[in-house]
């Protein structure tokens, strides 16, 4: 059967041969021979395409940051290697794990995404020149060392400022003005119940407390959401033991 060529426009104008053309960088369509006459995606459906077209651009945002994220925790591995003082090195190494740390959720959030959509992680996609298992393993390691954790294994939160409310079932702590440590405990739903400090705020009778000064305080609500703090008080053995690491 013969087929009238005129009809159809040379493949030229689809930038076949440049970078954002047709079997470009980002292009994913194909070509092949037809007859212009019998369409082999005459049922294809549009919705179906939109709503996939949608996960591709999600895929490739999520490879993009992914991409930038690998490439500044790079920077700041050698950033560190070259500090030129102790001061800059400790600056750069928490930059190096708060980066490294953010690296970790990103590859999480985009397995996940992959794996719920059923979509093939593309690994090309995620290269970075110079980025290989040795720079990956050591932002694995820095990014476990950015999680502050107590003896028990609980996460905690660095904050600046105490909140009587925090999100349920956390563990915050601040550094105070003269280099001790406040640690706050919320109970299931956000309000304030135990504070541990492992010093003695300058007050007589808290640096009586322990061997440092560590004492606790309990948080107490009423019906209406009124609190009370507890006068300072030494720790019971458990607490001693689940927060061992900074007492």
């Amino acid at each position: 059967m013969s087929v009238d060529v005129s009809k159809f426009p040379p493949l030229s104008v689809t930038g076949i041969g440049l970078v954002d053309g047709l079997l470009g960088a980002n292009c994913r369509h194909s070509i092949g021979p037809g007859d212009g006459v019998h369409n082999p995606f005459e049922q294809f459906d549009s919705e179906e395409n939109r709503k996939r077209e949608q996960l591709d651009q999600r895929q490739r945002l999520l490879e993009r940051r992914i991409r930038g994220s690998r490439r500044e925790v790079m920077g700041l591995q050698e950033a560190v290697e070259k500090a030129p003082d102790a001061d800059t090195r400790a600056e750069l190494e928490a930059a190096y794990r708060k980066k490294a740390a953010k690296l970790q959720r990103q590859e999480a959030e985009y397995d996940t995404f992959c794996k719920k959509n059923d979509l093939r992680k593309l690994y090309d996609r995620l290269a970075v020149a110079r980025y290989g298992p040795e720079q990956a393993k050591a932002a694995e390691r820095a990014a476990g060392a950015g999680v502050l954790k107590n003896t028990a294994g609980k996460r905690i939160i660095s904050i600046k400022r105490t909140q009587l409310t925090a999100k349920p079932n956390s563990i915050t702590q601040r550094a105070g003005p003269h280099g001790g440590i406040d640690r706050n405990f919320y109970g299931p739903d956000g309000r304030q119940t135990l504070q541990i400090s492992n010093y003695g705020h300058g007050h007589k009778r808290e640096e009586a407390m322990g061997e440092h000064g560590e004492h606790a305080h309990d948080y107490t609500w009423d019906a209406d959401g009124n609190w009370t703090r507890s006068e300072a008080r030494e720790l019971h053995d458990d607490e001693r033991r689940d927060n061992g690491d900074f007492l």
